[in-house]
């Protein structure tokens, strides 16, 4: 639970398991109250990255989800679903 009128802070690693390197392309959110910073985009295999996530809770009231997208070169799932 969070209060409203807040900046919530979250943050997710993201790990290369692959044997080549993972290239991410894009994040996107699902509104403009989610901002979503990565430290890098390119992963060596065993590698990892931190993105930071901010949600900003201003106008809402109630249970809120939101979606943040990382777009990537992963054969098996260019396309991973985040949520808050």
């Amino acid at each position: 639970k969070v209060q409203t009128d807040t900046k919530v802070p979250a943050q997710f690693l993201l790990y290369n398991i692959g044997g080549k390197h993972l290239r991410i392309a894009d994040v996107e959110t699902s509104c403009g109250c989610t901002v979503a910073k990565l430290s890098k985009k390119v992963l060596p295999p065993g590698d990892f990255t931190r993105l930071d996530i901010e949600l900003d809770t201003s106008i809402k009231i109630g249970k809120v989800n939101k979606q943040i997208t990382v777009k990537s070169n992963d054969p098996k799932r260019p396309d991973l679903h985040l949520f808050l």
